[in-house]
């Protein structure tokens, strides 16, 4: 029987449960936290019974009311629940259930706002289940304080295992997830080098552009100012050649003044195909097909070459010309004698063009080299004009000079001293140069001078002893000059003539074919002109070999390059000489040819 004012526990079959009850308690029930008696003492029954059923006999969450309320866990030392701290409880865990739900509806309204294809949908998935973990743990929590409902908390547990191994199986993805942050920062760093970098190149293709474009700039101007200068240089020998010219075609003139007319003529005439062969030798070192020919040579002669060219052009302004040779210059030196002959005149030929009084000088002497092979040192100075310090590097330009002032004052292509820094450099050597502003410069050239005997440069030089001699053999030798101008058929026929050749002449090279192929005459040589009408040179020259002529072909052409050469002796030519002629030259090559091909037949 129960004791006075204690409640009794009924179940759904009417039976009663006494509630357990400690002897200490002096009576007071005591609830224990797990007790199916306390829980069932503590359920409500809302809305009564029916028929002798209640709503705990359908709470399967709560194992038919046999699971404890949360509230009999927190009790005070009397046995009553601490309401207080219930309530606390309960307003702090809706609290952050509030902010929990508030996450949760940004994070699904930002998720939403972005397009399909930019939502990050296991980031999304994750909060989902982090937010649903808190939610329902925090509002089972303050539920279970009231309604024990620990099955409905294991059912929701389930399902929530359920997403979240869903989630876990597919870790990956969410590992790149979880980088985006670090492949964002590394992304925009990637980017910061890119546009660095990029602005970097840039800046020096811009800079490398402006530079290009100030040397094209510099370029043009300098050879705007080369054609200008090339204008002045041809025109001028041209006036007086076709104004002497014309005066000895008057007629009205001592014998006195047409050879000094004549003289003028001739110098005027040289100094263009020197303007021209500058142009042309620039054009083959820039091509890199300009050659040296390395041959047994005296110093001194060079030295006596350069001084007999220039002196007159020295002494008719007044200056005094010395050349000095050192005492140990050797006999013979292996070198190209013409290149440096065309450097030394380059040189001495400026010396004397910058000086208005004064001196100029040129000295030679044999200096050892770092490994201690011989070089030859050649220094040319004059007392002229000099040269500012800041153009001693550009004189070496082409097209260069110091200024356009001493282009205007002294003329001249500004080609010399690049063509002639270049030679000394395809000789092995270097051209230096030291001057002071006013005070005269001094040009120094040092190429490799290997010694050779004084043999062989004898040997060399006795040619011309030999083409002397077979000059008598020659004379009356037959020639066809097949050239289709007329005025150089007329020249050049002169010179032949004179020489003591019996000279044929024919206007183009089909012509020429013909006369030799038809048998009108044995020719002992052919001088063929390579650009005719009708048939040019090279075609004649292989026409010529396939028919079976065997005697000797000399080509003349305008064209000077390398090349033009090469084709002229490919086509079947033995030798090859280039416009305007040089007669000494050119009757000793047609000696030479024709005595060539006579050996083997006097051996025969």
């Amino acid at each position: 029987m129960n004791a006075p004012g204690r409640p009794t526990r009924v179940h759904a079959d009417a039976t009663p449960v006494t509630p357990l009850s400690s002897p200490s308690s002096g009576g007071v029930d005591v609830g224990v936290c797990g007790s199916s008696e306390a829980a069932g003492a503590s359920l409500p029954v809302a809305g009564g019974s029916w028929g002798g059923l209640s709503l705990r006999d359908f709470d399967v969450f709560s194992n038919f009311g046999n699971y404890m309320p949360r509230t009999h866990c927190m009790s005070t030392a009397e046995g009553s629940t601490d309401w207080l701290w219930v309530i606390l409880l309960g307003l702090g865990t809706l609290g952050v259930i509030g902010a929990y739900a508030r996450i949760m509806l940004f994070w699904r309204k930002a998720y939403l706002a972005e397009a399909p294809q930019d939502r990050n949908t296991k980031m999304y998935d994750l909060a989902q289940i982090f937010l649903w973990c808190a939610i329902c743990g925090y509002a089972m929590s303050i539920v279970m304080f009231f309604w024990p409902a620990y099955r409905l908390l294991a059912v929701l547990l389930v399902m929530l295992n359920l997403w979240s191994w869903k989630f876990a199986a597919n870790l990956e993805g969410f590992g790149v997830s979880l980088q985006a942050k670090r492949l964002e920062r590394e992304l925009a760093e990637s980017l910061t080098r890119e546009k660095a970098e990029l602005e970097r190149l840039v800046a020096q293709r811009t800079s490398e552009l402006e530079r290009m474009t100030d040397e094209a700039e510099a370029a043009n101007r300098a050879k705007s100012d080369f054609i200008a200068g090339m204008s002045h240089e041809i025109r001028t020998p041209m006036t007086a050649i076709l104004g002497f010219a014309e005066l000895i075609r008057s007629g009205d003139l001592t014998p006195e003044e047409q050879a000094e007319h004549a003289e003028t003529i001739c110098r005027n005439g040289e100094h263009l195909i020197e303007v021209i062969n500058d142009v042309l030798d620039l054009s083959k070192i820039e091509a890199g097909r300009m050659e040296v020919d390395h041959q047994a040579s005296s110093p001194r002669r060079l030295l006596e070459d350069v001084d007999s060219m220039l002196r007159h052009r020295a002494e008719s302004k007044g200056l005094k010309l010395e050349v000095v040779g050192g005492a140990d210059l050797p006999e013979a030196i292996v070198t190209d004698p013409t290149r440096v002959r065309q450097i030394l005149t380059n040189l001495l030929g400026n010396a004397i063009k910058f000086t208005e009084s004064g001196s100029v000088t040129i000295r030679a002497w044999m200096d050892g080299g770092a490994d201690g092979s011989p070089w030859l040192v050649v220094e040319v100075g004059d007392s002229g004009i000099g040269i500012p310090a800041e153009c001693l590097e550009a004189i070496f330009q082409p097209f260069r000079q110091a200024d356009a002032t001493t282009t205007r004052r002294f003329g001249g292509t500004g080609l010399g001293l690049s063509i002639s820094r270049n030679l000394a450099e395809l000789l092995g050597g270097t051209l230096s140069v030291q001057s002071e502003l006013g005070c005269g410069s001094v040009f120094t050239l040092r190429i490799p001078a290997p010694s050779a005997s004084a043999g062989d440069y004898e040997a060399g030089a006795g040619t011309a002893h030999a083409d002397d001699a077979s000059a008598v053999e020659c004379r009356g030798s037959r020639v066809l000059l097949a050239d289709d101008g007329a005025d150089n058929r007329r020249l050049i026929g002169h010179h032949l003539r004179k020489a003591g050749f019996r000279v044929d002449e024919a206007g183009d090279g089909a012509e020429a074919v013909r006369r030799v192929l038809e048998g009108e005459g044995s020719f002992d040589l052919i001088v063929l002109d390579m650009q005719m009408p009708v048939m040019d040179g090279y075609t004649a020259a292989r026409t010529l070999r396939e028919s079976g002529w065997v005697g000797p072909i000399l080509a003349l052409t305008a064209n000077a390059m390398h090349e033009d050469r090469e084709r002229c002796l490919t086509a079947g030519c033995d030798e090859y000489g280039a416009k305007p002629i040089d007669a000494p030259t050119l009757i000793a090559t047609c000696r030479t040819l024709i005595e060539q091909h006579r050996r083997p037949a006097r051996a025969a």
